[in-house]
């Protein structure tokens, strides 16, 4: 196989280079944005394509260039010519095996002909038919017999003949029964250790072949229409994963045919549609008359899950004309509380700070009469396991509840993963993407959703307190990702 890299202004120029140098059949094996040079900072970022071609092999070519080995087929033994000729041959007479051919000296030496023809051309000579000799220890010679027994066997004293006489128990070829704790499968946790790399290998050899069958059959893009390698190269600049904006193209491509790839307008409607389909939104929470819903908001540090929980509030509160109070756990950060207590008192709701999960209890009961109880949490590192200990002790204290995670948009991707995983102490009923105004690469947002599965309830697109947050739109998500940008 031959692997080329190619760098190029923009994806069609790249599918032209790969076309001309590597064929039709080339396969894109990865895409991505790059700056070149020492003082990559200052220059334009270009496209680096890695590309493949499987060539086809030739075998007179390959034999003519080592030496020794010839382009023809050795012949092999018919597996019954082999298997005669492994058998040791009758002792002849002296008279018969003097007139035995002579034995030449190969023209050339064993190692200048590949082990496989070695081996062929071994099972057809005479050395080969040869017997082994036997060594004394193993084959011992026999006494003669007495006269007129012939070649039948004498009879054997007792427990001695051809069959083997029974074993004293313990003894045999069968292994014996080891003790407890023996074994000959006894693992060191080094032994445990390598086993568990392994398997880790392995499914990342599985993920890894599944990506390149996705990318075999995605290698005929060059082909593709203008529109489709245009909007192909948009959703890899918004850092949409790569498999999932091929899994997009070819979809569309196999769903308009050879005449509507063509339409720009009918192409965007479908990829939009493909990517509203990797992202599951929730809806607002559902309030019920005569019960309390109360709602966690928990994340990171510095995530702006104070400011959400103020705009939730004043949204509720002021437009909806709900029942709203407020709580805080968030007793770590010194500006926490005034800061929650300043938007408490614009909008007209209670305020109360709580220090330990059984005082949550009873501050709950304490406004049951209301529609919407919203609870602040402390921030901290998705690696300090003892603040998150201290979090899942406030929310085991509230059976009916539901639990939203605050993610920053400008966050790396790898790392929203990181959160995901390390604060789903609780059943998350959904996600917040904050800032959402901060970045304008929406793909890791995608690639989010689609990897976790979880659902997208609101967005946050500034600071302003109560206007700057919205529902969770699946359309609108998959506007950022196509939304045209003019460079600076």
């Amino acid at each position: 196989m031959r692997i080329e890299k190619y760098h190029a202004e923009d994806m069609q120029e790249a599918f032209r280079l790969i076309k001309a140098d590597l064929g039709p059949d080339a396969v894109v094996i990865q895409t991505k944005k790059v700056r070149l040079g020492l003082m990559g900072w200052f220059k334009k970022p270009v496209y680096e394509v890695i590309a493949a071609v499987d060539e086809e092999a030739k075998p007179a070519k390959f034999a003519a260039s080592v030496p020794g080995v010839t382009a023809t087929k050795a012949p092999v033994a018919a597996p019954a010519r082999a298997a005669a000729a492994a058998k040791p041959a009758a002792p002849k007479p002296a008279a018969a095996s003097a007139k035995a051919p002579r034995i030449e000296a190969p023209a050339q030496p064993p190692t200048a002909l590949p082990a496989r023809a070695q081996a062929a051309a071994y099972a057809g000579s005479p050395q080969a038919a040869a017997p082994a000799v036997p060594a004394p220890a193993a084959f011992p010679h026999p006494s003669p017999l007495p006269e007129g027994q012939g070649m039948q066997p004498r009879p054997a004293p007792d427990g001695e003949g051809t069959l083997p006489r029974p074993l004293p128990e313990g003894e045999g070829t069968l292994p014996r029964p080891l003790p407890e704790g023996e074994g000959t499968l006894k693992l060191e946790s080094s032994d445990v250790a390598l086993l568990r790399e392994m398997k880790n290998n392995m499914s990342e050899l599985k993920t890894a072949m599944s990506r390149l069958s996705k990318q075999a059959q995605f290698g005929n893009i060059a082909n593709f229409s203008p529109v489709l390698v245009n909007l192909y190269q948009r959703l890899v600049d918004q850092e949409l994963a790569e498999d999932l904006a091929q899994d997009i193209v070819l979809k569309v491509n196999n769903e308009l045919g050879s005449t509507g790839v063509n339409n720009y307008d009918l192409v965007r409607e479908y990829v939009r549609k493909h990517i509203q389909e990797l992202i599951t939104v929730s809806g607002p929470p559902r309030l019920m008359t005569g019960k309390t819903k109360c709602i966690f908001l928990i994340g990171p540090t510095g995530v702006g899950k104070t400011t959400t929980l103020a705009k939730l509030a004043a949204n509720y509160c002021l437009i909806e004309h709900k029942k709203v109070a407020l709580v805080t756990v968030d007793t770590f950060r010194i500006a926490a509380i005034p800061q929650l207590r300043t938007y408490a008192d614009i909008i007209g709701v209670p305020l109360e700070v709580v220090y330990t999960p059984t005082e949550l209890g009873e501050v709950l009961k304490r406004f049951a009469d209301r529609d919407l109880v919203l609870i602040d949490t402390p921030g901290g590192s998705p690696r300090n396991t003892k603040q998150l200990d201290v979090l899942r002790e406030y929310l085991d204290a509230i059976e009916a509840k539901e639990v939203y995670l605050a993610v920053a948009s400008p966050t790396k991707y790898r790392d929203m993963l990181d959160v995901v995983k390390r604060f789903s102490i609780a059943r998350l009923d959904g996600l917040l993407f904050t800032k959402i105004d901060e970045t304008d690469r929406y793909g890791p947002l995608v690639n989010l959703l689609n990897e976790t599965r979880a659902r997208l309830t609101y967005l946050t697109t500034g600071q302003n307190v109560p206007q700057d947050i919205e529902l969770a739109d699946s359309v609108k998500m998959a506007e950022l990702l196509l939304a045209e940008r003019l460079e600076a």
